[in-house]
């Protein structure tokens, strides 16, 4: 139980003292590890030495990344970060194939028996309820099958609106993980940064036996508008720039969404789907975020597209 209590509070208080003239770094970033030509959908994926290289750049950026598979050459990451000595917080993708989901949750069994130190909280499942993927009852057995077989802490990641209606997921997990988007949500970027902490407000007095955190937030830097939400550098940078330290200040911890654009999100959401990271998919940093993100990674990295055979 000490163990449990311990690595669910260290991504609620991972600060660590800068330099005033650097910007602090993020809580947690969210790293999708798919380069140009690499996609799930192809059954291409990432290479375990480029997801090496692509980390290192993380632990300067964050004290923890965020994963959403644990299957194929994603499942090196967590035993990477361990290497690399930085947290990790991998995800069982949840979806509607049974077959696929057993052999996701049997990785995640897997990840969590290999008992690395930096790995803090077990994610079983994203957005699986909002996308309607799985039932309530189907999403719980899930949950209880991986916490039968670890001692580390459980959670699930899943819209705020979809948290609001499933009170009995909350009661089987450990932390809320929350996904805020003022964006998707066609709230205007000069609401937006108050909109997520109210967000969380919401969820916090709704459960209040829970530790909400926000698991995914961000703003893409181009693609559609949703309504009076327009994408842009400019507004990518400014809720970056508010969102941050607000939620900061209010003691509530963030995986920002995310650290690299990803070209084969377009095919499930639109142009926008490959506009969300901080850096480009070929590593260098957008110029927007250049002054709000820590000195050491303003270089970026190479990072080249996949050579297909």
């Amino acid at each position: 139980m000490n163990r449990l209590l311990l690595t669910a509070c260290a991504i609620l208080m991972a600060t660590t003292p800068l330099s005033a003239a650097d910007q602090p770094m993020l809580d947690g970033i969210c790293y999708g590890p798919y380069r140009d030509n690499e996609s799930p959908h192809a059954n291409v994926f990432p290479l375990p030495s480029n997801m090496e290289q692509e980390l290192k750049l993380a632990k300067a950026l964050a004290h923890s990344v965020r994963t959403y598979s644990v299957s194929n050459s994603l499942f090196t990451i967590p035993a990477i970060c361990e290497k690399l000595e930085i947290d990790c917080y991998p995800g069982a993708w949840l979806g509607r194939n049974k077959a696929a989901n057993d052999l996701e949750i049997e990785m995640l069994v897997q990840v969590a028996n290999q008992q690395h130190d930096h790995v803090r909280v077990l994610i079983v499942g994203n957005e699986a309820l909002h996308r309607g993927d799985v039932t309530e009852a189907q999403l719980i057995k899930y949950v209880r099958q991986v916490r039968q077989a670890t001692q580390l802490p459980i959670a699930v990641a899943d819209t705020w609106h979809a948290w609001k209606k499933h009170p009995k997921v909350v009661a089987e997990v450990d932390l809320v993980m929350a996904q805020i988007y003022p964006y998707w949500d066609k709230v205007p970027i000069d609401k937006a940064a108050q909109y997520t902490l109210d967000a969380v407000k919401t969820l916090q007095k709704m459960y209040p036996d829970k530790r909400v955190i926000v698991s995914e937030t961000g703003w893409p830097t181009g693609g559609e508008a949703q309504g009076p939400a327009k994408a842009s550098p400019e507004n990518a940078g400014r809720y970056y720039k508010e969102v941050v330290p607000l939620l900061r200040k209010s003691g509530v911890a963030c995986i920002y969404f995310s650290m690299f654009d990803e070209a084969w999100k377009v095919r499930d959401e639109k142009e926008q789907g490959r506009h969300w990271g901080l850096f480009e998919s070929n590593g260098n940093i957008k110029k927007v975020y250049e002054p709000l993100l820590p000195e050491a990674v303003r270089n970026g990295m190479q990072r080249a597209a996949r050579a297909l055979k």
